[in-house]
């Protein structure tokens, strides 16, 4: 099998090539950082018996590594050196791109250069003389469109051959290192690159008469003042679009279509065979009941990522990276975050892994332990179901509330990390800003569908198994009898046993601690679960039965908002727990699952409290609150003094 590595700098549309070649859909974004491990895929052409394996690595600069998906690629490009190498160069970006393209033909690499982007690159006026570059650099070059590349097996065979002008770059690299290219310091290195470089720019290139990724409304756009409200305005239409204006309708429409060509014929067929109340009860209100009231919001949750695709590809979210950087160096963090933020709102599983891109052991952490208080997709439609059954049409406010105060909290913990347990170093931000442009429908569609697609996959990997068990649990008793009855269940047994816990924030109803629970498995679950208890097998039925009072899942308005605030910010799934002890280790990671459940239950507290007792309680209790965190940093710091000016063999503390 031959190996071929798809190397570039990033967001020079690597990934938009490995789709093309290899027939995939992984997600592309203009974002330094979307790739942040390699992805392979093995192809074989008809009538030929080799294969190719197909590797799509992170974006890098040069073979110096800096960051930890650069070490990915470096790593593998280092180590499998009879691998082919397609090195996809982004025109506009030419220049920058030949240092990597000098230091891989130094390694004597199979490289075949593949030039993206051109045509934008002759519209401002550029150009690139092929010929002279395919003489001076000895290698295959071509100009492409990554999007579209048609390939056979010809297409793979290349080698490179070392020209003068490559043997004389050599030679001077060697006299620098004193024969030993390994013993050249990296930036001496580079200086020596830099000057070939100009070399063969100057001789082959016209530059383009504009700018890269520089727009006339970036004069308006690229102020913080005019943009952050632009921005929050535009994702509060978002959100009010997919969940108010047009998303219901849609997922009625699509539960009611389920319902009449699936459960009817499914649950007919069942009645001729079956009298059993216990089959019967268990499709009807276990299956379809739990599957449909998370299927329902499938259609939401597509509209959502749509518009977050749209975003993302049209250039705004670099933009607003660039913008919140000098803010978020503040706090120990920058501009990187704001992408696994995003990637928050749809999966913190997959935001997680994102973190890696960050510059530091300590911002990995903090961007890791950060990301669950982003809401996620799974999120969503518990917000949409239990913020209209308690605020009707002024849901919409209580919505947007929550998406800010998981940022708020988010902020704030980040602020008090920085300040004791995970400082961060001064990192520099170097974003790839993209042009601002109408996003192409094809890229939005991919995007889309890759997120829609991780979405069902686990609505019928996870939840499909779990709604199973989970009704079982709810309507079999501690003998495992059928009781049909789930104040009799084995899971209702034990919430009512720690049903106290939750009385302070006022979800002492052991129906909602069974969802509680069951939630840490995954949030989808928890509609589920409220379906099952009550007995109900559509999202209208649902919200319906959220408000009254003899249901066995019943909500006020202050019991409906702590239970929000509580889902909103403790612990998101076991998914993202693995994620996070392979990524951070199983002390950070306890140490977030941890403070996860202590925020959400104290700022539950809180607003429970507020909204039933009133504001003076409520800021007696929020007092109360900062004076323990007060207290708990003071502590730390005096720990952490002694620790610092107590470190030695010889002081009788330390021995």
């Amino acid at each position: 099998m031959c190996k071929v590595y798809i190397v570039g700098n990033p967001n020079s549309g690597k990934t938009t090539l490995f789709n093309s070649l290899t027939k995939s859909d992984e997600h592309v974004g203009n974002w330094h950082g979307v790739t942040v491990d390699k992805k392979s895929k093995i192809i074989k052409f008809k009538n030929q018996e080799k294969e190719y394996e197909i590797i799509d690595l992170p974006g890098i600069y040069s073979l110096n590594a800096f960051s930890y998906e650069e070490n990915i690629s470096v790593d593998e490009i280092k180590t499998n050196k009879d691998a082919k190498i397609l090195y996809l160069i982004d025109a506009n970006n030419f220049k920058r791109s030949l240092l990597l393209a000098l230091d891989l033909l130094l390694q004597n690499k199979n490289i075949k250069i593949l030039i993206n982007n051109y045509k934008y690159f002759q519209k401002n006026g550029g150009n690139i003389d092929v010929d002279y570059l395919k003489k001076i650099l000895g290698c295959d070059i071509e100009i492409v469109d990554a999007r579209k590349v048609k390939i056979n097996q010809e297409f793979f065979n290349f080698t490179t051959r070392e020209t003068a002008f490559i043997k004389t770059l050599k030679n001077e690299i060697d006299e620098n290192g004193e024969k030993n290219q390994e013993c050249l310091d990296k930036y001496e290195k580079i200086e020596i690159l830099y000057k070939y470089i100009l070399k063969i720019s100057n001789n082959c290139t016209k530059t383009a008469n504009k700018i890269y990724g520089y727009s006339k409304y970036d004069n308006t756009i690229l102020k913080l003042s005019v943009f952050l409200p632009v921005f929050i305005l535009t994702m509060f239409l978002i959100i009010y679009t997919t969940f108010f204006l047009i998303g219901p309708k849609i997922s009625e429409m699509f539960v009611y279509l389920l319902q009449i060509f699936f459960q009817k014929p499914v649950m007919a067929i069942l009645n001729l065979a079956t009298k059993s109340k216990f089959v019967l009860a268990l499709f009807e209100e276990g299956i379809f009941g739990a599957c449909f009231s998370v299927l329902g919001f499938l259609p939401q949750i597509c509209l959502m990522y749509l518009f977050l695709s749209i975003l993302e590809n049209s250039g705004i979210i670099s933009r607003m990276a660039f913008l919140l950087d000098d803010l978020l160096q503040k706090i120990g963090l920058n501009g990187k975050i704001v992408y696994t933020m995003l990637m928050g709102f749809g999966c913190s599983t997959s935001a997680s892994l994102t973190a890696k891109n960050m510059a530091d052991k300590n911002s990995q952490i903090k961007a890791s332990l950060l990301t669950p208080f982003m809401s996620c997709s799974a999120k969503l439609p518990i917000y949409t179901m239990i913020a209209t059954a308690i605020c009707g049409v002024n849901s919409i406010w209580l919505i947007f509330g929550l998406y800010i105060l998981g940022i708020v909290v988010a902020i704030i913990l980040a602020t008090i990390f920085e300040k004791t347990i995970l400082p961060s170093k001064n990192s520099q931000f170097v974003i790839e800003f993209p042009p601002l442009k109408y996003p192409t429908i094809f890229n939005v569609w991919l995007s889309m569908k890759s997120s829609c697609k991780q979405f069902i996959v686990k609505v019928f990997g996870i939840i499909f198994g779990i709604s199973i068990l989970l009704w079982i649990l709810t309507n079999v008793n501690i003998k495992f009898e059928y009781v049909g009855d789930s104040s009799k269940s084995i899971l209702y047994s034990f919430s009512s046993i720690i049903s106290w816990i939750f009385k302070p924030i006022g979800l002492d109803n052991p129906n909602i601690i069974c969802a509680l629970l069951i939630g840490l498995v995954a949030k989808e679950l928890i509609l589920s679960s409220f379906a099952i208890s009550n007995k109900v097998a559509n999202l209208e039925l649902l919200s319906t039965s959220l408000t009254v009072a003899s249901s066995a899942v019943y909500f006020n308005f202050a019991t409906g908002v702590s239970f929000l605030v509580f889902t909103l910010l403790y612990f998101p799934c076991v998914s993202n727990f693995g994620v996070l002890v392979k990524e951070v280790g199983l002390k950070y990671t306890m140490f977030g699952v941890s403070l996860q459940l202590i925020s959400a239950y104290m700022i539950s507290y809180l607003i429970y409290t507020l909204i039933t007792k009133g504001v003076v309680q409520a800021l007696i209790l929020l007092v109360i609150i900062l004076l323990i965190i007060l207290s708990v940093k003071i502590i730390y710091q005096k720990i952490k003094s002694k620790k610092m000016f107590c470190n030695c063999s010889t002081c009788n503390k330390c021995k």
